[in-house]
Parts: C-alpha cells; sequence; structure tokens
C-alpha cells in the first residue's frame, strides 16, 4: 500500500509537534505548517529529519492552499489533516474586547471551514490510497482537529476561548454530515492541554482540583489519539469527539 500523506496545521505548546512524531514513527510521510517561525525552529531542532515544513498563515485561502500545495509537490498527495487552532488569551465578558473576539472567530471557526473547504477538492482530484478489500474501503480521508477543553466546558475568565471552541464542535459534526459523501471523516479530540499547567501555577491547581485523573494531557496521548481517528480502525467514526479530561466533565465539584 502506498504511503499516506499527514499535514500537521500549526503546533500549540507541544501537541503538534508530538503529532508530527507520532505519524511520522507509524510510517506516514509528515508535513509540519505553522505561521510562527519560532514554533518551526524548535519543531525542526526536535524531530526526525524526514519531517517537511512550510512556513505561512493558515487562516486564509492563499495560506492553507499553499500548506495543501507543499505536500503535493513533495508526496503527490494528502491524506489527512491534523488541525490545532490557535488558542486566545484569558479573556472574561465583563471587559470584552470586540475587536479579539471577531480575530479569534475569523481564525478557528471561519478557517477551520475553509480548510475542509481545499482539502475536499484536493481529495477529490487524486487517487484513493491503494489496498485491497476491507481495508482499502476504511481507507478514508481524515480532518482531525485538537481543540481545548473549553469546547467542552467554560471555564471563568476564558469567554472567548469557550465561544469560540465550542463553535468548531458545530463545524466538525457538520463537516462529517457534509464531507460523508466525498468519503472523508471529520472528528475531533477535546483535550485539557498542558499549557494551563506550565502558564500559570494558580490555574494548574485549580485544574487539578476539578480533575478526578488531576492533570492535563500529555502531548504525546493527543497525538495517540489523533493517530487512530485517522487510522483505517476508525474508519466507520465522523462526526464525533473524543475527549481527553481525565473524567472531569462527569464530576460534580471540587475534589
Amino acid at each position: 500500500m502506498e504511503t499516506p500523506v499527514t499535514l500537521v496545521l500549526g503546533l500549540g505548546r507541544d501537541a503538534g509537534a508530538a503529532c508530527a512524531r507520532r505519524f511520522h514513527e507509524s510510517g506516514h510521510h509528515v508535513l509540519v505548517a505553522s505561521p510562527d517561525e519560532q514554533s518551526l525552529a524548535k519543531a525542526r531542532d526536535e524531530l526526525p529529519d524526514e519531517i517537511l515544513y512550510h512556513h505561512g498563515g493558515l487562516d486564509d485561502q492563499i495560506g492553507l492552499r499553499n500548506a495543501l500545495t507543499a505536500a503535493v509537490e513533495v508526496y503527490d498527495r494528502r491524506d489527512n489533516l491534523i488541525i490545532l487552532p490557535p488558542l486566545p488569551k484569558p479573556s472574561d465578558l465583563a471587559d470584552l474586547n470586540m475587536a479579539a473576539f471577531d480575530e479569534s472567530l475569523g481564525h478557528t471557526v471561519r478557517s477551520g471551514a475553509l480548510a475542509l473547504h481545499l482539502f475536499a477538492k484536493a481529495v477529490a482530484e487524486q487517487a484513493p490510497l491503494s489496498g485491497i478489500g476491507l481495508e482499502r474501503h476504511r481507507q478514508m480521508p481524515t480532518v482531525t482537529f485538537v481543540l481545548s477543553q473549553a469546547s467542552q466546558q467554560s471555564n471563568p475568565n476564558h469567554f472567548i476561548e469557550s465561544v469560540t471552541q465550542g463553535a468548531m464542535l458545530a463545524l466538525v459534526r457538520s463537516g462529517a454530515v457534509e464531507l460523508a459523501k466525498a468519503g472523508i471523516r471529520v472528528n475531533a479530540i477535546s483535550a485539557i492541554r498542558p499549557r494551563t499547567e506550565a502558564d500559570n501555577a494558580e490555574e494548574g491547581n485549580w485544574l487539578k482540583k476539578r480533575t478526578p485523573l488531576g492533570r492535563a494531557s500529555l502531548a504525546e496521548e493527543i497525538a495517540d489519539a489523533a493517530l487512530f481517528l485517522a487510522s483505517p480502525g476508525a474508519g466507520i467514526i465522523t462526526g464525533e469527539t473524543l475527549v481527553l479530561d481525565g473524567a472531569r466533565r462527569h464530576l460534580a465539584g471540587l475534589i
């Protein structure tokens, strides 16, 4: 069977690099794209030499098309997208900055919809991955969005993040229904991402008191979940959200 090609759009703190490494270890060709030159330089230092990199914007048609084209120029195809939308700074409704709100919505929901649109057009122009029998039937192009826990539950002082990340779940569900006829699966991962504990000790302690397992998701756990959702073993799964929250959403208060 041909080697699948996976694009990681955005790096986040650690999860994007972990996804790139995990897919590479599993035999995929991998291209990482990010508008952040510093994050790309860090990824180059940490990841295997075979992984390719693309520096450019990911929130407009030109930037996203360039990232997709960069993959096809080298590998002649693209099979999976892993998308990590940037997370906005803490915000509350009382002091809402509408410019920041509009920017976050545009960068997450609008660019997410555009990525689905352009990926579907690109996939329609390429031959399916080779395979036989059931394996070929299950080997479908996929898009996986890596979202924050705010897509499931709202946290104080994270109003913009909660609204925009929650809107992405509607995008995932609608995209899954729309693209099913094209043989493209669309899913999401909702995870307590590592940045909270690293950025703010007080907020990290607040999180631990409200999470039965007492910690955020590890970048490697997010990467393993993304690999599963992109695999033939998840061939019937689309429009779903895999929640990595240490049972937080099932807790009725403080631990």
